[in-house]
């Protein structure tokens, strides 16, 4: 993994490198940042231009014997750790360890991947990740044998929001760690980290991706042509992850399903929705949240032009839905129809019946249809 991998903050990057260029690497980084910004490529990368033998000035060497193995994320001093659950056939608590071969597999496939995306590769079934008391103690000890390759060891810990009060097994070590050795964080939401972690560790931001980077993305890891990369890039609102999550779901045509759907509620009938969803819900999870996080992007879309923006980021037939839903509902009906859409991507992530979900969702939009109506008929 190098830095060439990780789609644009060149400025991050730049960054990274001075570090080691200038011998003064934090013992304790976090790099923090929105989802789908490319933090744990920036920290895969950063392990790798620190553990090669002959770093150039921007980029490893790629060649050496540290470089192919962390090319496999198998490099013996590079230590990982991540949020688990307890799956059926474990007695005793989960460590990343045991999960070790499903995340080199999934970091080989996608290095842009959400928590949700890893507890659906794993199986969890909607069980609560965390990261464990027995995992806390294990990168104690990880951690206090001697370098296999006398150089640094590193520890990359994914999502420490998850550690919960357990972190403060581990803050000692973070301010005293053992000789060469260094923690690279990658989080979120400060506000579910330890307070005494965040005190330890040196932060960096990494800002959220222009439209641009996430379709640069896209042809680069997807192929996708450029103008339809550009497309999923507006709705993905600088989420590569997402905007990667909509590009396997493309071919399902979400805009013309999205204005199907809403032709169904506008003119309601039992039947009627009830095929809608019946076929619709044929589809998977991440189909269903592609349709929803298109509905958020639409109404923005909508909302955006209505305070002033001089043109809406959606097609021609899209903008003639758009203007024919104006005649229906007031910017603060289609802001309520956003949260609604927000708040079934919730429901739909934790495994809810997608049946039930979408019809009790069509039928809120009917009435938020009708309701309208009725106000404007007043």
């Amino acid at each position: 993994m190098n830095f060439k991998s990780v789609i644009n903050q060149e400025g991050i990057k730049t960054v990274l490198r001075q570090y080691v260029q200038s011998g003064r690497i934090p013992q304790a980084l976090l790099l923090l940042g929105p989802e789908g910004a490319g933090k744990l490529a920036l920290a895969l990368a950063f392990a790798q231009y620190i553990q090669c033998e002959n770093p150039g000035t921007e980029e490893v060497c790629g060649e050496c014997n540290s470089c192919k193995r962390n090319n496999q994320f198998a490099h013996p001093d590079l230590h990982f750790s991540f949020p688990t659950v307890k799956l059926k056939d474990q007695k005793e608590p989960p460590v990343s360890n045991d999960f070790l071969k499903q995340w080199r597999e999934m970091l080989q496939q996608n290095y842009y991947f959400t928590v949700q995306d890893w507890l659906d590769f794993i199986g969890a079934e909607g069980k609560q990740a965390n990261i464990t008391r027995k995992e806390c103690l294990q990168i104690g000890s990880k951690l206090s044998l001697k370098s296999y390759t006398g150089r640094y060891k590193i520890l990359i810990m994914w999502m420490p929001e998850y550690l919960g009060n357990e972190g403060n097994r581990l803050l000692k070590l973070i301010e005293e760690p053992p000789e060469q050795t260094l923690f690279i964080l990658v989080g979120e939401r400060p506000e579910r980290i330890l307070p005494t972690i965040l005190s330890r560790c040196q932060i960096q931001y990494v800002p959220a991706l222009s439209d641009v980077d996430v379709a640069q993305g896209l042809i680069k890891l997807k192929g996708m042509p450029e103008e339809e990369a550009l497309r999923v890039a507006a709705l993905a609102e600088g989420n590569l992850s997402e905007a990667i999550k909509m590009a396997e779901a493309s071919d399902h045509a979400m805009a013309e399903i999205f204005r199907n759907w809403l032709r169904v509620c506008f003119r309601p009938s039992n039947e009627g929705l009830i095929n809608w969803v019946t076929a619709f819900c044929k589809n998977g999870r991440e189909e269903q949240k592609s349709l929803l996080r298109y509905g958020i992007h639409f109404c923005r879309e909508i909302i955006a032009y209505a305070a002033g923006n001089a043109e809406m980021r959606l097609t021609e037939a899209e903008t003639k839905t758009a203007m024919g839903l104006t005649t229906v509902l007031d910017p603060l009906a289609i802001g309520r129809m956003s949260e609604m859409f927000t708040e079934n991507i919730y429901f739909v992530e934790r495994n809810a019946n997608a049946d039930l979900l979408f019809l009790k969702l069509s039928l809120d939009l009917v009435s938020l249809m009708r309701d309208s109506r009725q106000k404007a008929s007043v």
